[in-house]
């Protein structure tokens, strides 16, 4: 019971508990004698009722029963691709019966190789819970949510065209196409929301679409990363985050133009702040500098 609860972040549930040889008398004595601790109809917590924000996670899955998993908005959380919320979803296998009070059952269709683990705990894959996302969530997080999957290196484009491909009529596929619309064969690996956001104003305006991250090679195995370039033309653009306010930043961004300059690589540093505040004037402000004004 010890090794498995430690498992599963501290939980059991009483299917379990059952299969590893406990009588309802012998679970009835664990929890008068304070060994258990009930959270919810069916799962316990084991030594102390105290749960991380993973037992929680985990009891949810366990309350759902055999083959249940987080979804939606509580996958995407577990992943670290959105903030979590107070309610917990689960994909739950049976058909009736289950009750999930604090939580939210979906009783749907979910193919095995969209049931995976993830610190222990049953998810939807990365792909299945993108696309539960873009039905049930707005574009704004989609789109979060997708930044997220491409900056922690979670994202499979092969495996995103296969989860589309299995399920062709859920909610939300449409939604999840057009999000995916830009991406190609081999999407880019953006680090910010923004260079996303930048990328997109780009493409929207039918100006030439720029390298993401691209890497120019100096000296032996250094090199910069330069966020959107123009390698024909070697033009460079740069999202500045508030962290390039610092004092010690601003110096290293000063040093790293003058060797970008000296290599023949012309550079435009642009505020984040730009793209929500002004978007028009960002976009004519990267079409004048593509055309070298």
């Amino acid at each position: 019971m010890a090794v498995l609860a430690e498992r599963q972040h501290g939980t059991i549930a009483r299917r379990q508990l059952v299969a590893l040889g406990f009588s309802n008398a012998g679970i009835a004595r664990l929890v008068a004698e304070k060994h258990l601790w009930r959270v919810v109809h069916g799962v316990y917590a084991v030594g102390h009722p105290t749960l991380t924000r993973h037992g929680w996670w985990m009891v949810a899955a366990l309350a759902g029963g055999e083959d249940s998993v987080l979804s939606h908005r509580a996958a995407a959380a577990i992943y670290g691709l959105l903030r979590g919320v107070s309610v917990i979803d689960v994909i739950v296998t049976a058909k009736r019966g289950v009750e999930l009070p604090h939580f939210r059952a979906h009783r749907c269709t979910l193919d095995p190789v969209d049931r995976v683990s993830h610190h222990g705990v049953p998810v939807t894959s990365v792909a299945r819970t993108l696309l539960d996302l873009a039905g049930s969530e707005g574009p704004t997080r989609l789109a979060e949510a997708l930044d997220s999957s491409l900056m922690l290196r979670l994202y499979d484009h092969r495996e995103m065209l296969a989860v589309m491909e299995r399920y062709p009529g859920r909610r939300g596929i449409s939604a999840l196409r057009a999000a995916l619309a830009r991406l190609g064969d081999e999407p880019h690996h953006f680090r910010s929301g923004s260079e996303r956001q930048a990328r997109d104003l780009i493409m929207a305006a039918d100006l030439p679409e720029p390298e993401v991250n691209a890497w120019l090679p100096t000296v032996a195995e250094h090199g910069h990363e330069l966020d959107l370039y123009w390698r024909s033309s070697r033009r460079n653009l740069e999202i500045d985050g508030p962290r390039h306010d610092q004092p010690w930043q601003r110096s290293k961004d000063r040093l790293r133009d003058t060797d970008l300059r000296d290599r023949g690589v012309t550079v435009k540093r642009v505020r984040v702040s730009a793209l929500d505040r002004d978007p028009a004037r960002f976009v004519a402000d990267v079409t004048r500098f593509l055309a070298g004004d």
